[in-house]
């Protein structure tokens, strides 16, 4: 190594001289650091100003050469990849109006640490200079690590802004090396700038060569050359920079000499050794780390590191050459010594064995100077049912309670860590870790495997174990086996799987629990948590508290979660299954379903209980339940489980309902994880987008209100296809709320953030909320406040104004109480303004709650954070009862909760239709994965009858008959019997093509009126109408009647007409045959300006239908392909232009045809 001398002041003097005659040359700005400490600091210092972060960037004695370049003077500058942030520049000179220059430097990536497998930046120009304000970052130098963290890239950015992204050096570079680094920038005049990049270039001190790769990603642009800059980030490296210089020509940053640099004839010399001599308890996983004063360059053959085991009386040897054990990273080398428990070493390493960039052999390191002792081994555990892992020692591979770990792949392993679960008072505990993550994401398969458990005694052993993961990754298996012989291989014994924990990025304590263990009852039963990682994820997952419970009996039962829809009374929904079983039990296991459902054994025979002996519960029992509307209503219950006095339990939510909702406003509140985020939630944008569409689609409501929109160009887009209105109020957010309504229903009044002014105050410094349980800052989670939208619902001719709150609360740290007393008083000023500016207004708080509200979610809470809400008479929890059932909205592995809520005011009581809160758990079996695809929320639903007062509507909107049809009704419908009859006057609309010579009603109309009485207690009449049937060759005709009048106490409700087309006996004139008359409706009709299309339930789902346009004549004018939702909304967009006259719609959905007329005023 070279030993630089301090420079005399006469060096300096004349390296000044040089600078100053160098801008003729080209070069504005060379900085060999001459000085000595620091750059930056807290103030300027050595001509370099620290404009971001704290602490110092250090000047390090000695010099870096490049073979060729002018030779180095002075020192240069370390960025430490262990410091806190810093960013520093230095003012430049360069002309006015200077459009191009250069800046060079020569670097020395010591080693991996902090390294990313992504780009950043640690060197570039700055538009400005100074201590603060430094602006227009461009010319960025970016780093990365490859090849697992064993060599690294270079790359080069113009700027920052929209569509910028870095260009490769495609060239791998190794650690410890002196590389010389050129960047241009051209600003380029009125196109997007451009930077170069070079690595070790040729023609110093000449023409600018080829081989630069170049940037142009971003359109921002600079408009001065103001500073040369550092960058020490959150990805920075242990990096060595000297001999800095700008210019405006290549020659003037890459001055050539043929002074060769001064001759290295110094032996690297030791720093330090790891364990430290004189260690004890020394992990065994452990490495030998020796870090000598410069970078090392190669080992040498036939030189040795010997171990001796002194307690055994032996050495090994590892040759400095075998690259599976010796690894050189810089000024480092480390050695994969295998180190055993319990053992005293002294480690010896031959003189040469390793040598720098000359050539320069090491000294010896002598054992009598490097010695220490390793751990001692795990005492077996007193109690295997149990471990808690707080005798393991942080970082330690050597497990306590004689829980060991197997590496299948990859260097990472199970190891002890300080990061266990805290206690009840809030203590730290130790608990293990595993973490494929080492500078990247790495390959890794890892076991952690339990100590033999004696189940075999046990009535029925349950496995417990809290676990925590974070960053995402593959999930985490759980394996038991009994013949696994407690050491070597997992694969040479017989392993089977109990259940997949989803890496799900929660960041928070979960809990596994009531894993039945019965099947594989043992004296040598073992437990496996296997851990995988990949070259592009690696999640980490910590482990704590394990334990076997011995219970007596035990009840398991799954999918229990049940919404069957709306089943007409009378009719028979489809039969859906959940799985059962009751172990332990001495009496009968009885289930019994409340009025309206049914269940089976066999899905042939069904009653409202099912009765299983001791015996038959206790095996794996599969159940079919079915809904079976005795009545029109609204049905909901819990599955009840009964066995004596042991016995007693209500499982699941059975929703279904008679009640056609044709008038009804239906709300939805759904979080929709990281919708559209690239790097978050669901890892297939596309499908979430798919089965997002499918889901609201299949709910159809009115209004939804969505939660963790991160696209939201996505959700524009997808309201659009779905022919929603979308509505938002970007707060700027990572995750925003959302509203989707249908716009011909409904209209936006108004919006509003609230709470927001109070935010605003609380962010200016001008108000500090008193005894808030954080920083007021973060008040309403950093500001993601509630969201109001009133709307103007029209539903059945009624119109009424709803404030609709959309709200995603704080989340929950596991059993952290903070992050619950925030929501908390969160939630209380949200109350209190409500009540205070909105106490009469009809109100319905929706959204994720992220707690309970019969409860809380976070254990030792004293009740749910919404309580003031649910024990205030002016509101109502529609999904209290619901959760008091065991529903729940949110599920992650076994975690599962309630947390996606509706409240409404009691304004809103009389118009929410009792029983119609649900959750829609139809969706875990309509979308394959359902919650790692689409999301880990499902949707809720609640229905409102906005009318107060009743309506009276046309049952069916339209009808085909053909002229030969003798006689049929024409039916109405009151929402609502009154005490009194009603008076209905119906009339035909004018435009009509069919006339009194075609049909007849009874009663007849008077001066074109017909008259209906609807009696008092009854909510149905009819008119009757008789077609005429003669033999002139027709074409279609159609009539349409509408309601006229229902009198002072009725209102009209939306199906407010009737459209009767008569199809002609005699000939067909477009030539299309309707095989499904009848089963096509298409509404309203006649059409104006928007039409709904409406197709049998068998195929009203299909993605692949076929609209086809006829004019009367049968001239086909245009044709459409999709879902029915998609070819309405194209001949919607078609209609405004048709002229008014008949036409004929044609569809085809799979094997079926579907034809009707459609008459345009």
């Amino acid at each position: 190594m070279i030993k630089h001398l301090q420079k005399l002041g006469a060096v300096v003097v004349a390296g000044c001289a040089l600078l100053g005659s160098g801008d003729a040359l080209g070069q504005t700005f060379y900085d060999p650091f001459n000085g000595s400490g620091e750059i930056g600091g807290v103030s300027s210092s050595n001509g370099w100003t620290l404009h971001s972060g704290n602490g110092v960037i250090a000047l390090s004695e000695g010099s870096l050469f490049y073979p060729g370049l002018q030779p180095s003077v002075g020192n240069k500058v370390y960025l430490s990849g262990s410091a806190a942030s810093q960013d520093a520049n230095a003012a430049l000179s360069l002309p006015t109006g200077t459009e191009v220059a250069y800046f060079s430097a020569l670097i020395n990536v010591e080693d991996n640490t902090k390294l990313s497998s992504s780009f950043d930046y640690f060197m570039h120009f700055a538009a400005t200079s100074g201590a603060t304000g430094v602006s227009s970052l461009f010319g960025r130098l970016h780093i990365k690590q490859v090849d697992s963290g064993t060599s690294f890239r270079l790359g080069i950015q113009n700027t920052s802004g929209t569509g910028s992204n870095q260009t490769e050096y495609e060239q791998d570079l190794s650690f410890g090396t002196t590389y010389l680094v050129v960047v241009k920038y051209d600003m380029n005049s009125g196109e997007n700038d451009i930077a170069t990049l070079w690595v070790n270039p040729a023609n110093l001190g000449g023409d600018e060569p080829s081989g630069g790769v170049t940037n142009s990603s971003s359109a921002s642009a600079p408009n001065a050359f103001g500073a040369i800059a550092f960058r020490n980030g959150s990805a920075t490296p242990n990096v060595l920079i000297d001999e800095v210089r700008v210019g405006t020509t290549w020659a003037a940053v890459t001055p050539a000499s043929d002074t060769p640099p001064p001759a290295d004839e110094t032996a690297p010399a030791l720093v330090s050794v790891s364990p430290e001599t004189g260690s004890t308890n020394v992990l065994v996983n452990a490495p030998l780390v020796i870090t000598f004063d410069e970078n090392i360059a190669a080992a040498v053959e036939g030189k040795l590191i010997t171990v001796e085991v002194e307690s055994q009386g032996n050495n090994y040897t590892i040759d400095a050459t075998d690259a599976t054990k010796v690894t050189i990273n810089g000024r480092k080398v480390t050695v994969d010594a295998g180190l055993e428990p319990g053992q005293f070493y002294r480690v010896t390493v031959d003189q040469g064995a390793f040598t720098d960039i000359a050539g320069n052999g090491i000294d010896q390191i002598f054992g009598n100077s490097w010695s220490f002792a390793t751990q001692e081994p795990s005492a077996p555990s007193t109690n295997p049912l149990v471990e808690n892992f707080n005798d393991c020692p942080d970082g330690s591979v050597i497990l306590s309670g004689g829980w060991t770990q197997y590496s299948v792949t990859g260097g990472e392993a199970w190891a002890c860590s300080e990061f266990g679960k805290n206690d009840e008072n809030g203590n730290g505990t130790f608990g293990v870790r595993m973490n494929g993550f080492n500078g990247g994401a790495q390959l890794n398969e890892d076991w952690l495997i339990s100590p033999a458990l004696n189940l075999a005694e046990l009535n029925i052993p349950l496995l417990f174990m809290e676990y925590h993961t974070k960053y995402n990754g593959a999930g985490l298996q759980v394996r038991v086996s009994t013949d696994y012989s407690g050491t070597g291989s997992p694969a040479d014994a017989t392993w089977a799987d109990l259940l997949t924990l989803e890496a799900d990025n929660t960041d928070a304590w979960k809990q596994l629990e009531n894993i039945n263990l019965s099947a594989y009852k043992s004296a040598n039963t073992h437990v496996a948590f296997i851990y995988t990682s990949t070259a592009t994820a690696a999640s980490r997952w910590t482990l704590d508290n394990f334990r076997i419970e011995n219970v007596s009996n035990f009840l398991t039962a799954d999918n229990l979660n049940v919404n069957f829809g709306t089943v007409t009374e009378g009719n028979t929904s489809e039969a859906e299954t959940f799985t059962f079983s009751a172990q332990g039990y001495e009496d009968n296991v009885v289930l019994t379903v409340p009025a309206g459902f049914e269940l089976s054994k066999d899905n042939a025979a069904f009653g409202q209980s099912l009765t299983y002996t001791p015996a038959e519960a206790a095996n794996e029992n599969t159940v079919y339940v079915r809904f079976k509307p005795t009545a029109s209503d609204n049905f909901s219950g819990a599955i009840t489980f009964t066995s004596g006095t042991a016995l007693s339990e209500e499982r699941g939510v059975l929703q279904g309902s008679s009640v056609v909702y044709n008038n009804t406003l239906d709300v939805v509140t759904w979080n929709l994880e990281w919708f559209g985020s690239p790097s978050n939630g669901p890892s297939d944008d596309q499908l979430q987008y798919d089965n997002a569409k499918k889901v609201i689609e299949s709910l159809d409501p009115e209004i939804i209100a969505l939660q963790e929109l991160v696209d939201l160009e996505k959700v524009k887009q997808l309201a659009q296809e779905l022919g929603y209105n979308y509505e938002d109020m970007n707060s700027g957010g990572a995750q925003q709320p959302g509203f989707l309504y249908k716009p011909e229903m409904i209209k936006v009044k108004r919006e509003k953030l609230l709470l927001s002014k109070l935010y605003a105050d609380i962010k200016a410094g001008t108000v500090t909320l008193p005894d808030y349980p954080a920083n007021s800052s973060s008040f309403w989670a950093s500001g993601r406040l509630p969201y109001m939208v009133e709307f103007e619902v029209s539903i059945g001719g009624v119109k009424q104004s709803i404030n609709v709150i959309n709200i995603h609360a704080k989340a929950n740290s596991g059993d952290d109480i903070t992050q619950y007393n925030r929501r908390k008083y969160d939630v209380q000023v949200l109350k209190d303004s409500l009540d205070a500016q909105y106490a009469d207004a009809n109100l319905i708080i929706l959204g994720d709650y992220n707690d309970d509200v019969d409860e809380s979610v976070v254990p030792g809470a004293p009740g749910s954070s919404y309580k003031m809400f649910v024990d205030d008479e002016n509101y109502k929890a529609l999904t209290y009862d619901l959760s008091v059932a065991g529903g729940f909205t949110y599920a992650s592995s076994s975690f599962q909760s309630f947390l996606d809520h509706i409240i409404i005011s009691d304004e809103l009581a009389d118009e929410y239709i009792a029983n119609s809160i649900s959750i829609r758990n139809e969706v875990l079996t309509s979308i394959p994965n359902f919650r790692s695809t689409t999301s880990d929320h499902v949707p809720v639903m609640a229905r409102f009858n906005i009318s107060g007062t009743p309506v009276v509507s046309f049952t069916e909107a339209a009808v085909t008959k053909v002229e030969d049809a003798v006689k049929f009704n024409v039916n109405l419908t009151l929402s609502a019997a009154q005490a009194t009859a009603q008076t209905v006057v119906i009339k035909v609309q004018e435009g009509a093509n069919a006339t009194a010579e075609d049909y007849t009603t009874a009663p007849a109309a008077s001066e074109g009126a017909i008259t209906l009485t609807i009696p008092a207690g009854v909510t149905s009449a009819a008119f009757e109408v008789q077609l005429v049937d003669d033999t002139q060759k027709e074409e279609q005709e159609q009539v349409q009647f509408y309601i006229y009048n229902a009198g002072a106490e009725v209102a009209v409700g939306e199906q407010r007409t009737f459209t009767l087309t008569i199809e002609d006996n005699d000939a067909t004139p477009t030539g299309i045959a309707d095989a499904t008359k009848g089963q096509f409706r298409v509404y309203p009709n006649p059409v104006q300006d928007y039409v709904r299309l409406s197709l049998p339930e068998r195929v009203a789902t299909l993605q692949n239908v076929n609209l086809v346009v006829y004019s009367l004549e049968g001239r086909m004018l245009f044709s459409a392909n999709g879902s029915l939702q998609g070819v309405q909304q194209v001949l919607n967009s078609q209609v405004a232009s048709l002229q008014q006259g008949l036409y004929v719609l044609k569809v085809n959905a799979g094997k079926e045809v579907f034809v009707s007329r459609m008459l345009k005023k």
